[in-house]
């Protein structure tokens, strides 16, 4: 394997529901009023839905669905924090994701005129009636609210203009990446909820990081040249380039590197977990498969997608499916 390569060893999948569930995220957009959903062609360029089918290839139609539908909700509402002024407006960022928090929770009513909170709105009754449990959907939350707190970190950054160094990036990337929220679908899509004596345990832990690093590192590959060009430093490429004193290429090629190293403590850290019992065993595989999926996912759906399109971004032979 050449540096340019990423290391994925996970099966590709792609759930044989997403094309319709892609039309059904359309129409949604549009009923939502939704500004993204004006420009038909953005939506199928930038394909989310794909991103979702690779996600979790076995969810259910009505699963795919509303992941597919939140998540072109975060992506659009991610550029309008990352691109415009309110990307470097800390405060407003906070006022208006404490306004969200409180539309999930129910503690305020989402304003008519505001396409993103009715949207939300939305997604949030869906969730209710989807949710494992009410636990799951307090988990959800909770991530929802780490993402959003992870985005006025970046706001913060932004305005000061300050590179955060690397271990600061990495532990905050996960949660400004909405990565857990992802992990938290995995046993949405599962009907299942892992119980906690094994979400908690420390190598299962282990492995949700890895899949977030990587799913997030990943994407910094390939979202460089975008994000470079409205000059936000929130990318691994970036901020190895600062932390080490290397040129661009260089810390692209350090990036890889950090990346297939990442991926490579998976399958070790899966080997020593223990048994939790012939009950928790199964829904434990399946919650791993998952994580793989995460990961392969996001790789699959980046080098199809026009979003980065004209970012120099390395290859990774496919992985048939098993």
């Amino acid at each position: 394997m050449s540096g340019d390569e990423l290391d994925c060893p996970f099966p590709s999948a792609l759930n044989p529901a997403t094309s319709a569930a892609h039309q059904h995220t359309r129409r949604w957009a549009e009923r939502m009023g939704l500004p993204a959903a004006e420009g038909k062609h953005q939506l199928a360029a930038e394909r989310f839905t794909w991103l979702v089918g690779h996600f979790f290839p076995w969810a259910r139609p009505r699963e795919l669905e509303l992941i597919s539908d939140f998540t072109s909700w975060l992506f659009w509402h991610d550029d309008l924090c990352d691109e415009t002024s309110l990307g470097e407006d800390p405060e407003a960022l906070a006022r208006r994701f404490d306004h969200l928090v409180g539309i999930l929770t129910r503690r305020q009513e989402p304003r008519a005129e505001e396409p993103f909170d009715r949207a939300l709105a939305d997604l949030r009754d869906r969730f209710e009636q989807a949710a494992p449990s009410p636990g799951w959907l307090t988990r959800l939350v909770a991530s929802i609210e780490h993402y959003f707190e992870g985005g006025v970190w970046e706001a913060d950054n932004r305005r000061r203009g300050a590179v955060p160094d690397l271990d600061t990036f990495v532990d905050m990337r996960r949660f400004a990446g909405g990565m857990y929220i992802y992990v938290d679908f995995v046993e949405l899509t599962a009907g299942v909820e892992l119980p906690l004596i094994a979400r908690r345990h420390r190598d299962v832990r282990r492995l949700v990081q890895i899949a977030c690093n990587v799913a997030c590192w990943h994407n910094d590959l390939f979202s460089l040249e975008k994000e470079r060009g409205y000059g936000d430093v929130h990318n691994l490429v970036l901020v190895l380039a600062q932390e080490r004193r290397l040129d661009l290429a260089e810390a692209r090629r350090a990036a890889v590197e950090h990346c297939n190293r990442e991926v490579s403590v998976f399958a070790p850290v899966e080997e020593r977990l223990p048994s939790f019992g012939a009950e928790i065993d199964p829904l434990l595989a399946d919650y791993r498969r998952g994580l793989g999926a995460l990961m392969r996912g996001n790789l699959d759906w980046s080098l199809a997608t026009e979003r980065y399109r004209g970012a120099t971004a390395p290859q990774a032979a496919p992985v048939p499916c098993d």
